[in-house]
């Protein structure tokens, strides 16, 4: 036998050791040294091949069993296709201290091809150590099945992972769960996605549906719709639109960005943002929208149906509020670069429940405006209690300027101010300065002038009575002049005396009284223009009148 015929046909040391009956052939060395199969031969013993075993027809093994045992290696090798079956039971290829290593040569795709299809309840099972696993190296390798499919794990993780590629999961079915990840086995169980800090998560497609909610306006191409609460611990950047219909929460410093002008909008509950907040476009808030950050930069419109509670807000076009703006917190500043213009179709209040409300324009002016034709369009009130008033302070060129019709101190009825820039008092008029009136004036209550009264063009009129305050008395000495500090001079003296007046003001009225018993004289001499040296006694009276220089006498009476 040549060696090409031994390598071809070689099973010799995979048939060592048979301890089987051979089916009546035994197998037979020569001189030569070439092996053969003699007939007729059973053999109850050991079959010993030691060199190569060359058989043209079929070996065919019966008996209970064999066993096959090799001291060295074994190799089976075959030209044409090769088969190992079992009519019944397991085939078991053990490598009890090495590997069992199956390769396949062909270049197809089925080179190595494991087939439990006989019976739709046959399967494969793969069982492999606790440290190892198991690893498939190469090119890519495919798991096709025309039914359900499932890979499970009694414990641990199952991880699929691509190394330099991408991990794709497809669901080609026509439902809405076409792909499920499903972590409902209990409720502590979660679901967890971790991306780059560049790539991120991309859903495009049709409504992504947080909740299973109903929603007004996400309801197509690449909208998300949140039927719960949505909380955000870094950026939330949205390119279009997005509806909430549970309460939003921004914590640290988030920052909402809506590049394209699309609208945030949340119908129903709450938006609270404690980070920053920022939109190019709208942001609609259906229900309560709470800031607690350190700055809100809106480029569109900011529409609340419900109240608004704010920290800091910095709106560069439009606000609008349906409902209350409620700005709680320890203070706030509104800084705007531009105008800014507060709009309401019905009653608006802006109030402060303590410490003062200031509106002041730091290089231009504060208008009021109230178009009503009522006669309150304006009101100032400070009447919640009796110890309240208002205080209007002014520049000292301009002055405060009332150009309209009557102007009403005390809702009185006035019998000349009734028309244009007229002035009414119902009460009493007390000016510490110096009072000019330029027309008429009707004071239906006291009129007190501190400094002084001037009327440059007209007439008082004093319909009731002109009230002349007494002065304090002066105690006058003989030969000394004394200065009157009012109209209605009080004088009196410790025995008889003959003092002088100092000089007054051009057009003073002096009314002169000695309310002491003792006698007082006044000389007419000097400034003292009098009909005749005046000698007074209780309760005698001596009107002057002051031209600038002398003390002129009207009139006397000795009481």
């Amino acid at each position: 036998m040549t060696e090409t015929t031994r390598s071809r046909l070689a099973i010799g040391l995979a048939v060592l050791a048979l301890l089987v009956t051979v089916g009546g052939l035994v197998y037979q060395q020569g001189a030569d040294g070439e092996g053969f199969i003699s007939q007729g031969v059973r053999n109850f013993g050991d079959v010993r091949v030691e060199d190569t075993l060359n058989v043209d027809g079929d070996i065919d093994l019966d008996g209970d069993g064999f066993d096959v045992e090799i001291t060295a290696g074994a190799s089976i090798d075959t030209d044409g296709a090769t088969n190992l079956s079992a009519s019944a039971g397991d085939i078991t290829v053990d490598a009890e201290a090495g590997s069992v290593n199956i390769i396949g040569s062909e270049a197809d795709a089925s080179a190595i091809h494991l087939d439990a299809n006989d019976t739709v309840t046959s399967g494969i099972n793969i069982d492999t150590g606790t440290v190892s696993g198991m690893a498939i190296d190469g090119g890519p390798f495919s798991v096709d099945g025309t039914g359900a499919f499932n890979v499970n794990t009694a414990s641990g993780d199952i991880t699929v992972e691509a190394e330099t590629g991408s991990v794709i999961v497809k669901g080609d079915e026509a439902v809405a769960t076409a792909i499920t990840l499903d972590a409902n086995e209990a409720v502590t169980t979660g679901l967890t996605i971790v991306v780059g800090s560049v790539g991120g998560v991309s859903v495009d497609g049709g409504l992504t549906d947080f909740g299973t909610g109903t929603y007004a306006t996400a309801d197509g191409d690449n909208d998300v719709g949140i039927d719960g609460d949505l909380e955000v611990n870094s950026m939330a950047y949205l390119d279009g639109g997005a509806e909430c219909n549970g309460t939003l929460t921004l914590e640290n410093d988030e920052t909402i960005v809506n590049s394209e002008n699309g609208v945030i909008t949340f119908t129903t509950t709450t938006a609270a943002f404690s980070g920053a907040v920022t939109t190019v476009g709208n942001l609609t808030v259906g229900g309560t929208a709470s800031w607690g950050c350190s700055d809100t930069t809106i480029s569109g419109d900011l529409t609340i149906t419900g109240t608004m509670t704010a920290e800091d807000a910095v709106i560069t076009d439009t606000l609008d509020v349906d409902g209350d703006i409620d700005l709680d917190g320890d203070g706030f500043d509104v800084d705007i670069t531009a105008g800014f213009s507060i709009d309401g179709d019905l009653v608006s209040n802006i109030s402060t429940a303590a410490g003062d409300l200031t509106l002041e324009a730091e290089t231009g002016s504060v208008i009021i405006k109230g178009d009503e034709e009522v006669a309150d369009a304006i009101l100032l009130n400070a009447a919640t209690t009796v110890t309240q008033g208002i205080d209007i302070n002014v520049g000292s060129v301009y002055g405060l300027s009332i150009d309209g019709g009557l102007t009403d101190f005390g809702t009185g009825t006035y019998a000349t101010a009734d028309g244009d820039n007229d002035v009414g008092i119902d009460g009493d008029l007390e000016v510490n300065g110096v009072a000019d009136f330029d027309s008429t004036s009707d004071f239906q209550g006291l009129a007190t002038f501190q400094l002084g009264l001037t009327i440059s063009d007209g007439n008082a009129v004093v319909a009731d009575h002109l009230r002349v305050t007494a002065q304090t008395a002066i105690t006058v000495t003989n030969g000394a002049a004394f200065a009157p500090t009012g109209t209605y001079q009080r004088i009196q003296a410790a025995g008889t005396v003959t003092p002088t007046i100092t000089a007054g003001t051009a057009g003073d009225l002096l009314v002169l009284i000695n309310t002491s018993a003792q006698t007082i004289n006044i000389a007419d001499t000097s400034i003292q223009m009098l009909s005749a040296a005046w000698a007074g006694g209780q309760y005698d009276v001596l009107v002057l009148w002051c031209d600038g220089t002398n003390w002129i006498e009207i009139s006397r009476s000795n009481n």
